[in-house]
């Protein structure tokens, strides 16, 4: 109160005298976003400003210094391709507006083995106990897979329709198709035709001439019952 009432004279003798008395301006907010230009780095910009998001345009949208800075609002994933076969590696990634060197986003997929680069999600998987395609099986539908056809008679042939495409060893199924009858023992590619009615030897014909127990028949043009030794013919 005393510091006042000191001051009223001298403020008094001042408005006497004519003299102006200069206050100072107020800060502008030219884009009238609420932030003044000694705060705001761009106050002819309402969408730049210290409470705007920093986004990925090439602008310091939050006034920080700073321009697309990693995390900006709309920053993309970045994951780091060591193998360099446009997949990265999904324990290694950066959050940032442009991406790093040897980095991939994952679009595509990401790498299941970073340190090989014939493993990655569109590698084609083969025999070899690993997941090349990165779906998480190993050796599943592998290009060099073999064909598998069941044997359930044990001949060592297959049936020609019952058949799986397995890397390893079915049991039950070999290698060699071929078995036209998978449920008899002697029907086979390497069975003697015999004259039973059966296409033993699986060539598609039966009981054919060359068979083993094929007979030995003898032209009786006369019909006298007795035929030419010289005019034979063999068949079931």
């Amino acid at each position: 109160m005393r510091t006042m009432l000191t001051l009223l004279p001298a403020l008094a003798l001042l408005l006497g005298s004519g003299c102006d008395i200069l206050f100072p301006e107020p800060l502008a907010d030219d884009d009238k976003d609420g932030f003044t230009e000694d705060i705001d780095c761009d106050d002819a910009d309402d969408a730049v400003n210290p409470a705007i998001a920093e986004i990925c345009d090439g602008i310091d949208n939050d006034c920080d210094g700073e321009v697309d800075e990693p995390g900006s609002l709309d920053a993309g994933t970045w994951y780091y391709d060591a193998d360099g076969d446009d997949y990265g590696d999904p324990a290694v990634a950066t959050v940032t507006c442009e991406a790093p060197e040897a980095h991939v986003s994952d679009e595509a997929g990401l790498d299941c083995d970073d340190t090989d680069a014939s493993i990655h999600p569109m590698a084609e998987e083969s025999c070899n106990g690993l997941d090349d395609d990165c779906d998480g099986s190993v050796d599943e539908d592998a290009a060099d897979a073999d064909t598998w056809y069941l044997d359930s008679d044990g001949d060592g042939y297959g049936a020609d329709d019952v058949w799986v495409v397995r890397c390893e060893e079915v049991s039950g199924y070999i290698l060699q198709p071929g078995d036209c009858d998978d449920g008899w023992v002697e029907v086979n590619p390497d069975a003697e035709e015999s004259c039973n009615g059966l296409d033993d030897d699986c060539d598609g014909v039966t009981d054919e001439d060359d068979a083993l127990d094929a007979s030995t028949w003898y032209l009786d043009s006369e019909g006298d019952g007795s035929g030419l030794d010289d005019a034979t013919t063999t068949a079931c």
